[in-house]
């Protein structure tokens, strides 16, 4: 079937206007035995949701000619869909031939078929549905294939012959018998509410999707329930007194959907969380492992070799990509659209560019160690606070994340040191220095106002810091929950000598033997504040090198 149908043409200009000798006047009948009865409504709605999809669809109408009425029109025709909503739940036999032609009075054209076959009363060509939670037996099966699959010998021309013997005599105002109606029968068997309410919200989540609109599962859910609510307003309307509130036509629900979805994008954006989203990884993980015992940890990234060349450009990059992301608020990331991105990028590159009390070697250390933690850790950044617009410049620690670990979540508060031309135990020294003022207990104090100022939690996951977060709360409740990371970017004498096939296991090597130098050599405010440490090495083939690229790229953007 390329469309469907509708009831007369002067209803779709005017549908206020349904004629004074239809037998849908009356309000006897369907309209007060629906006060109770949802499910319908769902089935109702499902044709709602369908009819923004599909540009045929001009409207709807609940309990007028039939249970539900959808109205299609293509260039040369109108047809009426007259949909039959049966909920016979507490019955476990499937729908027969008997069940569908059975008389409920015996004198009259009562039976399911009849009363479906009866509704052909306008000018527009008529088709049937009939939707059941039931499935039908094997007699009825033909009736379950659609249109556009029906061949000869699907039995439907059969069925339609054994239907008709039943009931020779019906016949529609508009003359046509029982194997016209079952020639142009289709019955949807849907399944119980939750199905047809689970299938109707992904329909939706898709339309809203073509409308810009993502909503989360409680405005997924309003929506629907405000759809419920206009199709049952629609269905227990009186067709006497309001018969246009039992219209719904296609520009009123677009209209309608416009609106909603515009709302959802407005006020979605206040609760987003920008940090859930996948980012785009660079690294290789060299090696990992942890001695819970002493609450140390190591892990180490290869930025790898590319036709045998370090990727130091390509490093620079990458990293610079970050900036955004490092310097903006997770407010003003979701406020952000296709239109306004690119001011918000170079708001942030001047912004940096700007604050004399920043280095760039600084700026991407700390870039270094915000990607590294967000790609492999799980955690979302609190506004990274060396741009959170302080004349201070960096303040302490220079990221602060919050880290979604399988035994809980920790608060992560680091520094990051990239060096070139440098020993190794020469970084360390100056590592465990900055640690040593780091640790001191008004800095810690100073830094908990400082990511209380700056967190935005409607827009991150919940977490069990929640408490631990509030200004009246000593810091110790945190301070079991916080880890250091130290990330060391270091001149790596194995890269140095170029490219080999087995460049990776000697810088394994020389990563390891990095961790259990600095492990040694940790002040003992470390141990005294009982703080995890976690060492992140990433080896540079040079880094003078690698800070050149960096800053030119930046500088780049500023002009």
């Amino acid at each position: 079937m390329n469309w469907l149908y509708l009831d007369r043409m002067a209803a779709i200009t005017q549908p206020e206007e349904i004629s004074e000798t239809a037998p849908s006047k009356s309000d006897v009948g369907g309209v007060p035995a629906r006060h109770g009865f949802k499910y319908q409504d769902h089935i109702a709605a499902k044709h709602f949701i369908e009819m923004l999809t599909n540009v045929l669809c001009v409207r709807m109408e609940c309990e007028t000619a039939d249970d539900i009425l959808v109205v299609w029109q293509n260039e040369s025709q109108i047809l009426n869909e007259y949909i039959q909503v049966k909920t016979t739940e507490n019955d476990s036999r499937k729908w027969s031939i008997k069940e569908l032609t059975d008389r409920s009075n015996k004198n009259t054209p009562s039976s399911v078929a009849e009363a479906s076959l009866l509704c052909d009363k306008y000018e527009a060509k008529a088709m049937f549905r009939v939707v059941t939670l039931r499935a039908v037996n094997r007699s009825l099966l033909p009736l379950t294939i659609p249109f556009s699959e029906r061949t000869d010998i699907c039995g439907v021309d059969k069925l339609a012959e054994v239907i008709l013997k039943k009931r020779k005599t019906t016949r529609s105002e508009n003359g046509n018998n029982l194997e016209y109606w079952v020639q142009n029968a289709f019955w949807d068997v849907t399944g119980d509410k939750a199905s047809v309410e689970a299938k109707n919200l992904i329909a939706l989540s898709e339309v809203c999707d073509r409308y810009g609109a993502i909503p989360d599962h409680a405005q997924l859910k309003d929506l629907y329930a405000k759809i419920l609510n206009w199709v049952d307003e629609a269905a227990e309307a009186s067709r006497r007194t309001s018969p246009s509130k039992k219209i719904i036509s296609r520009v009123a629900a677009e209209q309608w959907v416009k609106g909603q979805t515009a709302t959802v994008i407005a006020t979605r954006s206040q609760f987003l969380k920008p940090y859930r989203y996948a980012t785009p990884n660079f690294f290789t993980v060299l090696t990992t492992f942890s001695e819970e015992d002493i609450k140390r940890s190591m892990s180490s990234y290869d930025v790898e070799f590319e036709l045998k060349r370090w990727r130091s450009r390509k490093l620079a990059d990458y990293l610079v990509q970050w900036i955004p992301e490092i310097s903006l608020k997770a407010s003003e990331i979701v406020s952000a659209d296709q239109f306004s991105w690119d001011e918000k990028f170079s708001s942030a590159i001047t912004q940096i560019t700007k604050d004399t009390s920043l280095d760039y070697l600084t700026i991407m250390s700390e870039t270094l160690l915000h990607a590294i933690i967000r790609n492999f850790f799980d955690s979302e950044p609190i506004a990274c606070k060396i741009f959170s617009g302080s004349t201070e410049g960096i303040r302490h620690f220079g990221n602060a994340h919050i880290v979604h670990g399988k035994c809980g979540d920790e608060l992560w508060l680091g520094r990051s040191s990239v060096v070139a031309a440098r020993e190794f135990s020469e970084i360390c020294d100056q590592i465990v220095e900055d640690l040593k003022k780091l640790l001191h207990p008004d800095i810690f104090l100073k830094e908990k106002d400082i990511i209380i100022s700056l967190r935005e939690p409607q827009h991150l996951l919940p977490t069990n810091l929640e408490d631990a977060f509030d200004r009246g709360v000593p810091f110790d409740r945190l301070l079991s929950h916080i880890c250091i990371p130290i990330l060391i970017g270091y001149d790596s004498s194995v890269l140095k000598d170029g490219f080999s096939d087995s460049y990776k296991e000697a810088l394994i090597r020389e990563v390891k033997e990095g961790y259990d130098e600095l492990k040694g050599m940790l002040p003992s405010e470390v141990d005294e504040h009982s703080v995890k440490v976690h060492l992140i090495a990433v080896p540079i083939e040079c880094a003078a090198t690698l800070f050149k690229q960096f800053e030119t790229k930046l500088r780049s953007l500023c002009k």
